[in-house]
């Protein structure tokens, strides 16, 4: 009877201390597992993509997720290339390729003269190197950054900046211009962006980036 009374007052005890230990176990095993970090994206959508133009000897890298088009020769090189005599103002040129970005917004576009002798230097710049490009210095305001001559990679290049008159009045223009091996003259043109901030990130990226990256090939 006594070990009975022992058992009983035994267990009254300890109940309590049971529940205090089966409560805390039941909250443990019950919570939510903790949340493991999301893993860091990995890709190549930063590596840069070649452009090669085998047909003129040049190429050059350029961001990946830009797009490219090509509209040609334009409207005073197809009179000549059917024997058609030209007039204007506008000289004549054998491709034309624009690049724009993801939402094909035109950035600049990179114009191909037919091989002549005009040299890569800030006085033809004045003369007869501007012709044709968005800095034509027959139709400009006033030049921002005077002709600049660079060497890169082994290849002269003539940078400007200008702003432009009569119907874009007041809008920035900035051109590159370079000879290949066949002495195709090729220009960078850097037009239409509105805001200027716009203008010198794009005109700095070519300069800073693309240019570096210049090279001629036969």
């Amino acid at each position: 009877m006594n070990q009975k009374k022992l058992l009983i007052l035994a267990l009254l005890i300890l109940s309590p201390i049971i529940l205090a230990v089966g409560r805390c176990a039941f909250k443990e095993t019950s919570r939510p597992p903790a949340s493991s970090p999301a893993p860091e994206a990995t890709g190549n959508n930063t590596n840069p993509t070649k452009y090669l133009n085998s047909q003129f000897g040049f190429e050059f890298l350029y961001p990946p997720n830009w797009q490219i088009t090509s509209s040609g020769p334009n409207e005073e090189q197809q009179k000549l290339n059917r024997g058609e005599t030209i007039s204007g103002t506008n000289p004549p040129s054998l491709e034309t390729i624009t690049f724009s970005d993801s939402g094909l917004k035109e950035l600049f576009n990179l114009v191909i003269f037919p091989a002549g002798e005009t040299g890569i230097s800030p006085a033809e710049f004045e003369e007869h190197l501007s012709l044709g490009s968005a800095c034509d210095t027959r139709w400009i305001k006033s030049i921002n950054q005077e002709p600049t001559l660079t060497l890169r990679n082994g290849v002269l290049i003539l940078s400007a900046q200008v702003t432009l008159g009569g119907a874009k009045e007041g809008e920035l223009a900035g051109c590159y211009y370079f000879k290949n091996l066949k002495d195709h003259l090729i220009t960078f043109n850097i037009a239409g962006l509105k805001e200027k901030s716009d203008f010198l990130e794009i005109f700095n990226l070519i300069g800073n980036q693309i240019l570096p990256t210049l090279k001629m090939s036969r």
